[in-house]
C-alpha cells in the first residue's frame, strides 16, 4: 500500500512541476517574444524563424496529447489559432499584414499576464 501512495504522490508532483514549467515558459519566453515581435513588427529572420519553430512545437505538443488521449479544449485553440498564426507570420518574414502583428502583441500580453499570475500565485502559496 505504501508503494502505491509514493507512486501517486510522485505522479502529482510531476504534474505540478509540468504545469509550473508551462507557466514559466509562457511568462518568461513565449509571451515576451510575442510582445517584442508584435510591438516592433521586426523583419529579423531569427525572430520569424522562432515563430515557425514555436508553431511547429505547438503542433507536435498537440499530436503528443492526442496520442496519449490527453486532449482538452484549450489545446484546439492553440492548434487552430496560435500555431497557424505563428507559422504564417513566420513564413511571411515581415511581410504579413500589420494587424496580425497586433494579434501577436495581444496574445503575448495575455500569455505573459495570465501565466505570470499563475507563477506569482504558486510562489505566494509556497512561501
Amino acid at each position: 500500500m505504501y508503494k502505491y501512495s509514493i507512486f501517486i504522490h510522485n505522479f502529482f508532483i510531476h504534474i505540478i512541476y509540468k504545469l509550473m514549467l508551462i507557466n514559466y515558459v509562457h511568462t518568461f519566453f513565449t509571451g515576451p517574444l510575442l510582445i517584442y515581435i508584435g510591438y516592433t513588427k521586426t523583419k529579423c529572420k531569427l525572430m520569424h524563424n522562432l515563430l515557425i519553430i514555436l508553431g511547429v512545437a505547438i503542433i507536435l505538443a498537440f499530436l503528443n496529447r492526442w496520442y496519449n488521449k490527453e486532449l482538452y479544449a484549450w489545446l484546439f485553440v492553440h492548434l487552430l489559432l496560435f500555431a497557424s498564426l505563428l507559422i504564417y507570420v513566420g513564413y511571411k518574414q515581415g511581410e504579413a499584414p500589420k494587424y496580425l502583428y497586433s494579434f501577436l502583441l495581444a496574445i503575448g500580453i495575455a500569455a505573459t499576464g495570465f501565466h505570470g499570475i499563475k507563477v506569482v500565485e504558486e510562489y505566494v502559496k509556497n512561501d
